[in-house]
């Protein structure tokens, strides 16, 4: 066997690139699926905060009504409330509308053992003739009785009910006597029979003489006199959250007593539901716990790509490749050609020179760098103060390059061309001519940039290219045109962003690109930033510690380092975006959003971290304004 024969290194070379094609599909299609069950296990758990925020929201609105309740008390006084005032008071509210689920509002006493009979009495002369301290246990201590709540049509039955009688209402009425605070009760049944077993709760906020919370334990005890409450129905306090409930399944539990967990909220029965998250969240006193799950359709509206989709075209792909293999072996000359044409061409780019041009805005030059000395021929004095359409552009050109000066001024926004200009020997050069705004402090357009390129050597390349044997592979020629193509595309992007900044950094923090359109929005020049400083120069050290509690309370992770809470979700999930504020080097903020990715070498190490910033001021204004 001749294993080094011209026949077995192309079969050798087949193979070779078949098992790699082979290798590199599996390893994408499993990275995918990776990528796919992170991306599910993100948005559960977004969906799952969301809703809790929710949840939270709502049980905060109540507040508001038990202020009032509470206002109602302390303008009357402690003995000057009457049925007929806390009525009159109620009737300037709409329950129903403003407080979705509340079944009233009203007004708990605290009656003692030795004040109850005298209480009694003159509660029964307060328009309740019936009125009787009733008691779900037997009660020797002191009494908190319900003496009012509106509207009392659907609440007759808790009307002179002692909560203190029973443990669950009792613990949380003393909770908030004493720390000032409102306090939720635990899952109950009303009394007024309203809504299912153990899915309601009360609300409480102390009220004290004075108006204010006293200080200490001893005067809070002393001063309180009794609390504005209202039973909530979860059911109807938590309809219609934001969520699909054919595609969510969510429920709440409370899980402050570890032996008693109790379940007050289902959003209703899922089928096929799984990827169940857990939340625990401390409201009012009371540990609540949420599970959420999703169905097959929540996971399906990701729109997730199908690993199995990358397995096939990643196998045609490399069944392709290994016939483009073969091909390429048979015409291993002809290649080399190519090869060697298309290293010249590419050395011919990179080492141009562009040439940076400034003008006024009716065209007049006021910079001229060495790079358009080289291309035009002109020195700087010879040039500053000319107007560019008088010294470079040819004449049947002229009203085109001031139609793309005039679009480039009114529509604020860049445009690249490829066009004829004229050198100081008037001979005609095309180049690739980058235009872009110059904004002054206050985003008013003061001068257009020019980012010029001489691209006769391309030119001539693809003439060149072009004159090939034709019966050269014409997918190898497609390939070698679409590089060069890309190539200058990624170099005139470089060089041209101004509206989005784009600044890299290594694995310390330290800046080590930073474009001009991070000059232009930040205020500071590459050398002032390039290796002296970190991003957390340019950020409100209050945001970035607000997002290290957040952190804290999603994943239980205390980030000590303010540069590693920056990178943290980035580094987690490879990709994060977020609104921050900017503070440029005049002191100005400027609100933007923010895209951090994690920058790898061919090893899959991450070596720095790139954040491409959009100034998003003017959007925000617009939605206030809006709004």
């Amino acid at each position: 066997m001749n294993w080094i024969s011209s026949k077995n290194i192309y079969n050798r070379w087949v193979i070779i690139t078949l098992l790699t094609g082979g290798l590199i599909t599996c390893a994408v299609a499993y990275n995918i699926q990776s990528s796919n069950e992170k991306r599910i296990t993100q948005s559960v758990n977004d969906t799952s905060n969301k809703v809790m925020q929710e949840v939270l929201t709502r049980i905060e609105l109540y507040q508001y009504g038990l202020r009032g309740a509470r206002g109602a008390v302390l303008t009357t006084g402690e003995n000057g409330i009457t049925r007929d005032i806390f009525s009159l008071y109620s009737a300037t509210r709409d329950v129903d509308v403003e407080f979705p689920g509340a079944r009233g509002f009203g007004f708990i006493r605290r009656v003692t053992q030795a004040d109850a009979e005298a209480f009694t009495a003159l509660a029964s002369k307060d328009d309740w003739p019936d009125f009787a301290i009733k008691t779900f246990f037997p009660n020797v201590n002191e009494h908190f009785v319900i003496q009012y709540i509106e509207p009392v049509e659907r609440n007759r039955q808790a009307v002179g009910l002692d909560i203190a009688s029973e443990k669950n209402r009792r613990e949380a009425a003393t909770s908030s006597l004493y720390t000032g605070e409102v306090r939720l009760t635990g899952p109950i049944t009303l009394v007024q029979s309203s809504g299912k077993a153990q899915q309601s709760v009360l609300i409480l906020m102390p009220i004290y003489r004075g108006g204010k919370v006293p200080n200490t334990l001893d005067e809070r005890i002393k001063a309180g006199f009794g609390w504005s409450y209202a039973p909530l129905l979860m059911e109807e306090v938590l309809d219609r959250l934001d969520i699909a409930v054919d595609k969510v399944h969510y429920e709440l539990f409370d899980v402050t007593d570890l032996d008693n967990k109790v379940r007050f909220y289902d959003s209703g029965e899922l089928k096929d539901s799984h990827d169940e998250t857990i939340q625990s969240r401390l409201i009012y006193g009371r540990n609540w716990e949420s599970h959420l799950s999703v169905s097959s359709a929540f996971i399906t509206d990701l729109h997730l790509p199908d690993p199995f989709d990358f397995l096939i075209i990643g196998s045609f792909i490399s069944f392709l490749g290994a016939i483009l293999v073969a091909m390429i072996r048979v015409n291993t000359d002809r290649h080399r050609e190519v090869i060697a044409h298309q290293s010249r061409i590419t050395a011919v780019v990179e080492s141009s020179a562009d040439g940076i041009i400034s003008k006024s805005l009716e065209g007049v030059i006021v910079s001229w760098n060495k790079g358009a000395e080289n291309i035009f021929g002109y020195t700087q004095d010879e040039a500053i103060g000319k107007s560019s359409f008088e010294l470079l552009v040819p004449t049947d050109l002229q009203n085109e390059d001031k139609t793309i000066l005039s679009s480039v001024i009114d529509n604020k926004q860049s445009i690249i061309i490829e066009t004829r200009w004229k050198t100081k020997l008037g001979s005609d050069v095309p180049v690739a001519l980058t235009v872009s705004p110059i904004f002054d402090s206050n985003h008013w357009v003061v001068g257009v940039s020019n980012s010029v390129r001489d691209i006769s050597e391309r030119k001539k390349a693809e003439a060149k290219i072009r004159d090939l044997n034709s019966s050269l592979e014409r997918q190898v020629k497609e390939r070698t045109l679409e590089l060069q193509e890309i190539n200058l595309l990624l170099n005139d992007v470089l060089t041209a962003s101004s509206e989005i900044a784009i600044i890299a950094t290594d694995m310390n923090g330290k800046i080590n690109l930073f474009n001009s359109g991070a000059q232009r929005m930040l205020g500071y020049s590459a050398e002032e930033v390039v290796g002296q400083m970190t991003p957390l120069g340019f950020h409100v050290k209050a945001e970035i510690e607000q997002e290290r509690d957040v952190i804290f309370e999603t994943t239980g992770t205390y980030v000590l380092d303010l540069m590693e809470v920056l990178i943290f979700k980035a580094f987690q999930n490879n990709c994060d975006s977020k609104e921050w504020t900017y503070i440029d080097k005049y002191g100005q903020t400027k609100r933007v959003s923010l895209v951090i990715t994690p920058m790898k070498n061919s090893n899959d190490d991450t070596i720095g971290f790139l954040g491409m910033a959009t100034d998003i001021t003017k959007q925000k204004v617009s939605r206030h304004s809006l709004v």
